[in-house]
């Protein structure tokens, strides 16, 4: 579910929140959505491939090509890298699906060089997926075990020469887990609930930092609701210029690899300065001068305000309710912050999140 114009939105008004691949700081945690890298990869491939004898393997070859790029040169997180795959959906949304890939199979112009490739093989049950899943396991366990044992190699390097870490304690080793296409829900709220696992553990640190790397602009937004502010959004996506010189690459899957750096435009977006943007827009902004019940009770109405903000922000872009007649643009939100006392002390928005029990289904692979 996207949200029409939120991105441009978002620029126009929270400017500072979006930051340089060079200015973002460090992870801890990378999550990535991976069916959004998956029909960019297709369009590379298409694009460039000039039959189309085994399509799927240069589309695959392009994906790792792209998840190489984000976790070894762009995050490079220190524990843990999340894959998470859109798996089955509720009925309401296969049925909106449905419409839309019949609408979209009807074909388009291509280029004169493009391969035809059905696009509607993104999908839960097709043979393409059932590939694709067996290649993200296999590319989750050479990149751990490539990460390791240059972590290690590292650390006998240095120990070699005298200079030993604080303490004893061995190089934490990196984990990849594949929430594959095998468990029910969209990849975004499967990054979600693995967040909130992840917090709700005793040893769980609060100093963590995550990263969620997702072309759904929604993501964005749903981020505020996870109430951790340590957390960045990657916006991966191919700039203008490589759509148009696309066709012109080749089929040489290693000249891309070293091109991949300069053709794609990476942006993350604080959620950290979202928040605290937000929090003076509503007017909840603390003080040293206020007392201690006084810091928690605007705490407590800014967090509740929060799920107002993602709930009236939703709605642009809810594949399931009739249009609310307006754009983003259009001064909706003006009025939304004239609102004083905000929305969320006077009507609290319940946050519903499904439980995972409710679901009998695959647990997540961990290489």
């Amino acid at each position: 579910m996207g949200v029409p114009l939120l991105l441009t939105w978002l620029k126009r008004r929270f400017a500072p929140c979006f930051l340089s691949s060079s200015s973002c700081p460090a992870a801890d945690c990378l999550y990535i959505d991976v069916n959004g890298l998956v029909y960019q990869a297709a369009a590379l491939a298409t694009a460039s491939e000039a039959s189309a004898v085994d399509i799927d393997a240069a589309i695959l070859r392009k994906l790792f090509d792209i998840l190489d790029d984000i976790v070894l040169r762009l995050v490079r997180p220190r524990f843990l890298v999340y894959l998470a795959v859109d798996g089955i959906s509720p009925m309401g949304k296969l049925a909106q699906q449905r419409s839309r890939r019949r609408r979209r199979s009807g074909g388009g112009s291509r280029g004169r060089n493009a391969v035809e490739w059905d696009s509607n093989s993104i999908s839960v049950g097709t043979p393409f997926m059932s590939r694709l899943t067996e290649a993200l396991h296999f590319y989750c366990a050479s990149r751990a075990e490539r990460m390791n044992g240059e972590r290690l190699r590292d650390e006998l390097q240095q120990a070699a020469r005298g200079n030993t870490r604080g303490g004893d304690d061995p190089v934490t080793p990196i984990t990849f887990i594949v929430d594959d296409v095998w468990r029910p829900g969209e990849g975004e709220s499967k990054i979600a609930d693995a967040i909130r696992r992840f917090r709700s553990q005793p040893t769980y640190d609060p100093n963590t930092s995550h990263i969620i790397c997702s072309s759904d602009t929604d993501v964005t937004v749903c981020s505020l609701i996870l109430h951790e502010p340590r957390i960045h959004v990657l916006r991966y996506e191919c700039s203008p210029s490589h759509h148009s010189g696309g066709a012109s690459r080749g089929g040489d899957s290693g000249s891309w690899r070293n091109q991949v750096g300069d053709a794609w435009a990476s942006t993350f977006f604080s959620i950290y300065a979202f928040r605290e943007a937000l929090r003076n827009k509503l007017r909840l902004q603390t003080s040293r001068k206020d007392s201690t019940e006084e810091v928690e009770r605007r705490n407590r109405q800014f967090e509740r305000a929060l799920h107002d903000v993602v709930f009236v922000l939703l709605l642009f872009g809810n594949d399931f309710l009739p249009s609310v007649g307006c754009r983003i643009e259009e001064g909706f939100w003006t009025t939304f912050w004239s609102y004083s006392p905000p929305i969320s002390s006077r009507v609290i928005v319940p946050l519903l999140i499904p439980s995972p029990t409710l679901f009998s289904s695959t647990p997540p692979v961990t290489h």
